[in-house]
C-alpha cells in the first residue's frame, strides 16, 4: 500500500528555510540536505512501522521519527490511513519537541498559513 504524503505547511517551510541555510553556508550543500530528507521519506515510506517511536510523546497517534544520515535532523511523523502525515523536519538538538502542538490542528493543516 503506498501512502499519501501530507506535511504540515511549517514542517514545509522548515525543510526549505533549512536547504537555503546550508545553500548559504556551502555551495551544494543546501541541494545535499534536501537529498537527504528525500531518502529519510523514501524509507518511512517504504516501511512507516519500522522506525522509532518518540520516547517522550505518550498521546495518540503514535508519532515516528527517521534520523538523516549526515544532518542533525529528524522527519517526525505518523500515519492514519492511507495517509503519511509529516509534522517536522526537526534539528535534534535545538528546541526539543516544538512541534507537538502540530499534532493537534492535523485536521487543520489546509487552513494553516506559515
Amino acid at each position: 500500500m503506498r501512502l499519501r504524503v501530507r506535511r504540515h505547511p511549517l514542517a514545509t517551510k522548515e525543510l526549505e528555510d533549512e536547504a537555503v541555510w546550508y545553500e548559504l553556508k556551502q555551495p551544494g550543500l543546501g541541494d545535499d540536505f534536501l537529498t537527504y530528507a528525500q531518502r529519510a521519506l523514501n524509507d518511512v515510506l517504504t516501511n512507516p512501522r519500522s522506525w522509532q517511536k518518540i520516547q517522550d510523546w505518550s498521546g495518540k497517534p503514535v508519532l515516528r521519527s527517521r534520523g538523516f544520515t549526515k544532518f542533525p535532523f529528524r522527519l517526525v511523523y505518523y500515519t492514519k490511513g492511507k495517509k503519511l502525515n509529516i509534522i517536522a523536519y526537526a534539528h535534534t538538538s535545538r528546541k526539543p519537541n516544538y512541534w507537538q502542538d502540530r499534532v493537534k490542528d492535523g485536521a487543520d493543516w489546509d487552513k494553516i498559513r506559515p
